[in-house]
């Protein structure tokens, strides 16, 4: 695939080690930690008790971040 300009494509796109790549994010020794059931099963309760309607309200989102131990975007 050729850009616009018609040279080859820089190679610092694909870089995993430029700050701006999706993935240079993990690279500082943090890992992510994947929900664990335990974890997700306050959410998907909620979710069943809530399937007509599935958009849970400020105040919602706040008790099951505090169930959860979520950040409010987590939970978001």
């Amino acid at each position: 695939m050729m850009p616009v300009g018609g040279g080859p494509i820089p190679s610092f796109v694909f870089d995993v080690m430029n700050p701006y790549h999706p993935y240079a994010a993990g690279l500082d020794g943090a890992r992510r930690k994947n929900a664990t059931r335990e974890t997700t099963a306050p959410l998907k309760a909620w979710l069943t008790d809530h399937r007509k309607n599935p958009y849970p309200t400020k105040g919602e989102k706040v008790m099951l971040a505090v169930m959860t131990k979520m950040t409010l975007t987590q939970v978001r």
